[in-house]
C-alpha cells in the first residue's frame, strides 16, 4: 500500500511528524545554551551530536509515520514545529525569568 492513496495515512504521518518535530525542539535547545566550562572544540562536538539527533528523529518520523517515504510536506512540518517548540520553550523560560527577578510585575 503507498502512503499517497489514503487521507487518513497521510493525516497520521503529518501527526506524527509534528510530534517528532516538537522533540526536536527540545533536543534544539543546545544550540542556545551558554556553555560557560566548555572550550569551542567541545561546543562544536555538542553541535555536531545535537545535529545528529535531531536528524536521526526525523528519519524515526519517517519510518514510523511514512513507511520510511519521505514527502516535503512532512519534512515542512517537521521543521516548522521545531522551530515553534523552540522559540516558545525560549520564550517561556525568558518570561519566567523576567517574574522571577520581578522585571514584568510592573502596572
Amino acid at each position: 500500500m503507498t502512503l499517497g492513496a489514503s487521507w487518513s495515512g497521510q493525516f497520521v504521518y503529518a501527526l506524527i511528524s509534528i510530534a517528532f518535530g516538537v522533540t526536536a525542539g527540545v533536543v534544539s535547545l543546545a544550540y542556545s545554551v551558554k556553555w560557560k566550562r566548555l572550550g569551542k572544540i567541545e561546543v562544536g562536538i555538542v553541535d555536531f551530536v545535537a545535529t545528529l539527533i535531531i536528524a536521526v528523529i526525523y528519519l524515526l518520523a519517517v519510518d514510523v509515520g511514512g513507511k520510511g517515504q519521505p514527502t516535503a510536506y512532512s519534512m515542512g512540518l517537521y521543521l516548522l514545529s521545531a522551530l515553534l517548540t523552540h522559540k516558545s520553550v525560549k520564550k517561556l523560560a525568558s518570561l519566567r525569568a523576567g517574574r522571577a527577578h520581578g522585571k514584568l510585575l510592573k502596572k
